[in-house]
């Protein structure tokens, strides 16, 4: 589901290895492939390791007559580059595919494979890696002509291979590709990459042309952007304490208002979500949006006014609105789900909402009347959008995907401004108070790390001892709610708030011991935001 790309895959966990320190490797050199094969040397802050397995051909088939031959390493020249924060190698073909026989059954082809892998020196780490080729194609009616340069890295600490693959692919005429350039970012920055964890090669490099068509390829760049190693935030100067309501399964918490009203949902024993809202002394009265399957509560304002989303029989994901007691259901105009973010004591809803191309767009509804928010590039399925938070002023904080990492965002009308916690994993905001504090979460290797932006300064935000824990509010006098799982698994929500700047979070009062009874399905459903604290049954 769309949220999917939140989450921090426990995949990776299976290629958590310790990693040695390698020394230095002797700096790279040109000439050719040949001199590279089997070593390791190094381009600045970068080793790359090359294993012993490369294979390169030729095939040539024109007019009945096959020919084919060999490509050995020392026909790619090697040569490497420095230009700034990147660093990495370019290899030199010159490859020229046009067949051109008597009729369209010719074909050419150049065929490379090998395999390597980036290590980056102590205190810095790998942020990017870009591809760049330098090739031409030229079409023929019935014919067809394809260029493509695909590299694929594993990265231990990150949940995502990196796959890069500039391409050019005419097919009859008609452009399916035509991409020299492919740039990906890491969601976590890495040390050092594995290579492909499939047993296969690394790097293949292709270029085919058949009857009149005819393709080159020149070069192929790699490059990967090396920085020194950026320590994590301070931690925030917060007293902790957990939030369970009584007689519930699990509790989690949403946002906090500034008279200390609390809004949220809780799984009961049957596995079914209600939305809340609590007092400071701890009672609570429940929300369900009627004929509904689960209710979730994400937003209260100083009115009373609860803004969530439910579920309904048939899966389908809808906002609601309830004022005075009376409950308005609302959907994005022809969106297939609605899911809601916040709202503010003006009565604005912000959030997100699938639209029939499968993208997510973030929207606004103010006075009935729905806009929306989009940031960063792609459409339909690439697009991608939310917006968690808004404040009185009107400022609303979200993310977006931008193409290749999650990027926190505030805008206010016109002013927008991307936010990320430098060096970090991706960046979602999830929530922002009248005096501009924003708090949030980034990835790291095993899971969100929260955080809160105050001042243009950010800080940690963690529960002592918890694990995949956030916050998700923060109201102006800066106390903050969340998330998080006990050693158990268990999940809770809690309370932050702020004290003297000593520099320390404060430990936390003692938990209460709940047993948790969980609903796979709807838990993915109905907390797709949600996603990073995975639902887990532990007694």
């Amino acid at each position: 589901m769309h949220n999917a790309i939140r989450a921090f895959s426990i995949f990776s966990a299976l290629f958590l290895t310790t990693l040695p320190l390698l020394a230095q490797a002797p700096p790279c050199r040109p000439g050719t492939m040949a001199n590279v094969v089997g070593t390791s040397c190094s381009v600045g802050q970068l080793t790359f390791n090359f294993k012993d397995d490369f294979f390169g051909s030729s095939f040539v088939e024109t007019n009945g007559s096959t020919v084919f031959t060999p490509v050995p390493p020392a026909g790619v020249g090697f040569i490497p580059v420095s230009a700034g924060s990147q660093v990495g190698f370019k290899l030199v073909f010159n490859f020229v595919d046009n067949p051109r026989g008597a009729d369209n059954t010719s074909a050419a082809d150049h065929f490379i494979q090998f395999s390597y892998s980036s290590q980056s020196a102590p205190q810095t780490e790998i942020r990017a890696q870009s591809i760049s080729m330098e090739a031409a194609a030229q079409n023929a009616p019935g014919n067809f002509v394809f260029v493509n340069v695909g590299d694929f890295q594993i990265y231990p600490n990150n949940p995502i291979a990196v796959v890069n693959d500039p391409s050019i692919d005419i097919e009859n005429g008609v452009t399916i590709f035509n991409q020299l350039t492919s740039n990906q970012f890491l969601e976590i920055p890495g040390t050092q990459s594995t290579g492909n964890f499939l047993g296969t090669k690394t790097t293949q490099i292709f270029d085919e042309a058949t009857g009149f068509a005819s393709a080159s390829l020149t070069s192929a760049t790699f490059l990967f952007t090396s920085e020194p190693v950026v320590p994590t935030p301070p931690p925030a100067s917060l007293s902790y304490s957990t939030i369970d309501l009584p007689g519930v399964a699990a509790t989690f918490v949403s946002n906090i208002t500034n008279s200390g009203r609390t809004v949220g949902s809780y799984l009961d024993a049957a596995g079914i979500f209600h939305a809340y809202v609590a007092e400071p002394d701890g009672t609570f009265s429940t929300i369900d949006v009627p004929g509904s399957t689960s209710t979730v509560g994400f937003s209260l304002n100083e009115h009373g006014d609860v803004a969530g989303d439910y579920t309904d029989p048939a899966g389908g994901t809808h906002g609601f609105f309830q004022h005075d007691g009376v409950i308005t259901t609302f959907d994005f105009p022809n969106s297939l789900q609605t899911e809601v973010g916040a709202i503010n004591n003006k009565g604005q809803i912000d959030g997100e909402y699938q639209s029939a191309d499968g993208g997510f767009h973030g929207f606004l509804l103010d006075k009935g009347v729905f806009t929306t928010i989009d940031h960063g590039p792609g459409t339909g399925l690439f697009a991608s959008t939310g917006a968690f938070g808004i404040n009185d002023a009107g400022e609303i904080a979200g993310f977006f995907f931008d193409p290749n990492s999650l990027r926190g965002f505030i805008q206010k009308g016109s002013s927008f401004q991307p936010i990320d916690v430098p060096s970090q994993g991706d960046t979602i905001i999830e929530s922002i108070n009248n005096p501009g504090d924003a708090v949030g979460f980034y990835n790291v290797v095993f899971g969100p790390r929260g955080f809160l932006l105050s001042q243009g300064k950010f800080f940690s935000v963690d529960f002592p001892g918890g694990n995949l824990n956030f916050p998700t509010g923060i109201n102006a006098s800066g106390k903050i709610v969340g998330q998080y799982n006990d050693a158990n698994g268990a999940a809770h929500s809690y309370l932050a708030i702020p004290v003297s700047g000593d520099g320390q979070s404060h430990q936390p009062t003692p938990q209460s011991t709940q047993k948790l009874s969980c609903s796979g399905d709807d838990w993915q459903m109905r907390h797709a935001r949600r996603i990073l604290a995975p639902c887990q049954v532990k007694h």
